[in-house]
């Protein structure tokens, strides 16, 4: 049972890594005209990469700095 529930996971997570949100079908219907939706979906997505930039910056500072 632990085996067949472990390969319906891995089988979940390859559907997931497949899904792209910018040339997915589902989304591009769904987004269509919704302005506030997609703002709201490039903010949480830039938010993410300031954030790891500021911890790339960060690390690289205390790397050089020891």
């Amino acid at each position: 049972m632990a085996k067949m529930e472990l390969n319906r996971q891995e089988e979940y997570l390859n559907r997931i890594d497949r899904l792209k949100l910018m040339d997915d079908d589902f989304f591009s219907e769904a987004l269509d005209g919704k302005v506030e939706a997609v703002e709201f979906i490039l903010q949480v997505v830039l938010e993410k990469i300031v954030d790891l930039c500021r911890i790339m910056v960060i690390r690289h500072v205390w790397e050089h700095d020891l």
